[in-house]
């Protein structure tokens, strides 16, 4: 029994010393409080001198004070810039129009000059993918009346983002996708049913980018970038009416392994939360294909397509337009001392 109370209370030790620290945190900002607005300054510096080396949830707050306390003794300005350096480390995303303080504060504030640094995010998003014929030949060409369609329920792209701004309005990003993108290929014979060919196409996407911020709206921005394709996978289906349905082709050894593109954006930043630090931003982009996707002097060797449906790719690339969600977190801020 001695035991199982001994463990009970090595077990509850964290939690009372815890409520412990709290409960002296919030003693501490009472006096500190009390103390300034009594007019007694150098005591409420005094106490946060002592508060801050254990009160983090009370940081912001002390900082703050201790500014007020040092302007109304008349501390010498560039002891003052040095404390309003240190809160804006612990809130780089502060808000000058924030009513709790005073206006000598915010006019310090404004004078530096604080921007992300880095950023780093996740991303889901659709490609809305056609594509674009760089030479058709195909051995019903003549016969044939053909179209690519996009196959929005199975083209997905999700991913990784890192964010590194060069100065206040330019950034370089880059970023890691997997990328999956469906179309149906309809084959229409002149005197038989049609055929459909479906096609998915898996890639590991590599982007690098750069992007620009307006000064003016700060929530947009406008990007360009190069994109390299790593194929991963790639699967065919072929069926119609009044013919067996023929899955699982492996149209992997018909695809180039690495395909190229450029991309051209725009991005805007809204709902930012976790104290401004974290934000939700919806990007569109145009990517044109550079490179073929498929290996076109292969397009005869297929055991499936070509020898028993008579059917050859012409050779084409990717373009899409993609609306992409990104839910990013400011992990780095520059902070300069002056503008």
């Amino acid at each position: 029994m001695a035991i199982r109370v001994a463990v009970c209370v090595i077990g509850m030790l964290p939690m009372l010393v815890n409520a412990q620290s709290s409960a002296d945190c919030s003693a501490y900002w009472s006096s500190v409080r009390d103390a300034y607005n009594d007019s007694r300054y150098s005591e409420a510096l005094t106490v946060i001198d002592r508060a801050q080396s254990s009160c983090d949830n009370y940081a912001q707050l002390l900082q703050k004070t201790k500014i007020d306390c040092l302007l109304e003794l008349d501390t010498s300005s560039a002891v003052v810039r040095k404390e309003v350096m240190k809160l804006l480390r612990l809130e780089p995303r502060f808000d000058t129009n924030t009513p709790d303080i005073s206006t000598d504060v915010k006019q310090y504030i404004r004078t530096f000059d604080v921007y992300p640094r880095m950023i780093v995010g996740v991303s889901i998003g659709i490609p809305f993918t056609w594509p674009s014929h760089i030479q058709s030949e195909s051995i019903f060409s003549e016969q044939t009346s053909s179209a690519y369609d996009f196959d929005a329920t199975n083209s997905l792209a999700y991913g990784v983002r890192i964010e590194f701004f060069v100065t206040r309005q330019w950034s370089l990003e880059a970023a890691y996708d997997f990328t999956n993108y469906a179309y149906t290929r309809t084959i229409k014979f002149k005197l038989d049913n049609p055929i459909y060919y479906s096609e998915q196409l898996q890639y590991n996407t590599v982007q690098a980018m750069v992007r620009y911020y307006p000064e003016t709206i700060r929530r947009l921005n406008v990007s360009i970038g190069y994109v390299a394709s790593f194929l991963f996978n790639a699967t065919g289906e072929i069926y119609g009416q009044g013919m067996a349905y023929t899955g699982g082709i492996d149209q992997k050894p018909y695809r180039h392994n690495v395909i190229q593109s450029a991309t051209i954006g725009l991005a805007f930043r809204f709902l930012e939360f976790m104290d401004n630090r974290a934000f939700l931003m919806l990007h569109t982009k145009y990517t044109h294909g550079l490179s073929a996707a498929n290996n076109y002097a292969e397009r005869f060797d297929n055991p499936v397509l070509s020898q028993y449906y008579y059917y050859t790719d012409e050779n084409f690339r990717l373009n899409s337009v993609s609306f992409e969600l990104s839910a990013r977190y400011r992990i780095l801020y520059h902070i300069n001392t002056f503008k």
